[in-house]
């Protein structure tokens, strides 16, 4: 198959795009979690630690619409503790979210797992997805998202995670990884 000349356009979904001279667009950006991460003092409630601090932040242009996909592993250290995969804007980010977050919660005899919708990027509802336990323990579950956000205001997103419960601790594995891809 020949690689169409720098003219040829795609049309998808309303959205026109041209391939570059010499071949395809540049693909998506891509955030790999390099090192494990790890908390045991955070609450649901408030979120100080975060993946960001290894490198899950994005920065937003005004009037772009991105497509986000997460793939993560966890684990928890008690069959009571679960995680918390959040969204949260700051500096003065603004715009639309849609999309959705799960996260397993057992693996011994059947795949189990929770699901929120995501419409929200504030540390609040719609905007995160809570786990409520783990089993077995110290064993990776899965935590996914998938989202679009069209941005209105300049700014930075950032996937926070956490600890369910307080003093129990928790991981986002190493080999995590998140996904930004440009739509327009």
């Amino acid at each position: 198959m020949a690689i169409p000349a720098a003219s040829d356009i795609i049309r998808l979904s309303g959205v026109t795009s041209a391939f570059a001279p010499g071949g395809a667009a540049a693909g998506p950006t891509i955030y790999k979690l390099t090192l494990a991460h790890s908390n045991a003092t955070i609450t649901p409630t408030t979120i100080a630690s975060t993946i960001a601090d290894v490198d899950w932040v994005h920065t937003m242009v005004a009037g772009k619409i991105y497509s986000f996909d997460i793939f993560g592993l966890y684990q928890t250290i008690g069959l009571g503790t679960g995680a918390r995969l959040n969204l949260l804007g700051a500096g003065g980010l603004a715009g639309r979210v849609a999309g959705y977050m799960r996260g397993s919660i057992a693996q011994a005899t059947g795949a189990t797992n929770l699901e929120a919708v995501i419409y929200s990027f504030a540390n609040a509802a719609g905007s995160f997805i809570l786990t409520t336990a783990v089993n077995p323990i110290n064993a990776p579950h899965m935590m996914i998202g998938s989202f679009i956000f069209e941005c209105t205001t300049a700014g930075t997103l950032a996937i926070q995670f956490a600890s369910e419960v307080a003093a129990s601790a928790a991981q986002m594995n190493a080999g995590s990884f998140m996904t930004v891809t440009l739509l327009n």
